[in-house]
């Protein structure tokens, strides 16, 4: 014995088949309400880039037919390609014709030269004998000094306009000044030496008189002594003595104090 469920609750999966598009049977088989629907790809349906709602067709201009292809070339002959004969073998010691890598027809082997040592001297020498040929009989030489600007300064840097700091203005010499013939101009050639080079006479001889003579004053004997400085006045360096050292002179040099070996 057993609780029924009511119609309603056993009908809910059919609805709930019925909303999906699937029906069930008696015998609670599945089966599909619309048979074009029972195919459901996976993942997102992909969608077109299309949105003119065109039909994609394809040109084929590249497509060729291959039965056409073969009915068009079935008479045609290609060029020959490249021709060789056949490869010659040789070996150490074998001057076969044709197998030596050389500069003439019959590929032999390349003749001895010798070399000019003095070759870069000679070129040297070819490349100065033609410059020289080139050169003028007397280099150029300008009669300008130089030392100046292409234009005039005064034709490129004039500016009616004042850019400078004005002068003043000097007054006029309103001083009465005697008119003389000439300007006044010394002898020609002057005279040289003290009595001939001054204005007036050569003032006499004055002799120098010494400077008195300062009595030395003796020490005062009853005060204390004179200080005296107990250290020496030269100070003996010590680093001779650490540098001439034996010891120290082997450690600094020690090839040079090495024992021959016969």
């Amino acid at each position: 014995l057993g609780l029924a469920l009511p119609r309603a609750e056993r009908d809910r999966p059919a609805q709930q088949g019925h909303d999906q598009g699937l029906g069930r049977d008696d015998a609670g088989r599945v089966w599909m309400v619309d048979p074009d629907a029972a195919f459901k790809p996976p993942g997102n349906i992909k969608r077109s880039l299309n949105k003119l709602g065109f039909p994609y067709i394809e040109h084929c201009d590249s497509a060729k037919d291959p039965k056409e292809i073969k009915e068009k070339y079935k008479d045609y002959m290609p060029p020959r390609q490249i021709y060789s004969n056949p490869a010659k073998k040789g070996g150490g010691g074998v001057l076969t014709s044709g197998v030596l890598f050389g500069w003439s027809e019959e590929r032999k082997f390349v003749e001895h030269v010798p070399d000019d040592f003095d070759a870069p001297k000679k070129q040297r020498l070819k490349e100065l004998e033609e410059h020289r040929s080139k050169l003028q009989e007397a280099p150029f030489k300008g009669i300008d000094y130089g030392n100046r600007c292409f234009g005039n300064n005064t034709d490129t840097y004039h500016s009616d306009i004042p850019t400078h700091v004005p002068k003043d203005k000097v007054p006029e010499d309103t001083s009465r000044r005697y008119p003389h013939e000439a300007p006044f101009r010394p002898t020609n050639p002057s005279k040289r030496g003290a009595l001939k080079g001054c204005l007036g006479q050569f003032p006499e001889w004055v002799e120098d008189p010494a400077p008195p003579r300062q009595p030395r004053k003796r020490g005062d004997e009853e005060g204390p002594p004179a200080f005296k400085n107990g250290s020496a006045s030269r100070v003996c360096n010590p680093q001779a003595s650490v540098v001439t050292n034996l010891r120290n002179m082997r450690n600094e040099r020690p090839s040079s104090f090495a024992r021959p070996v016969l």
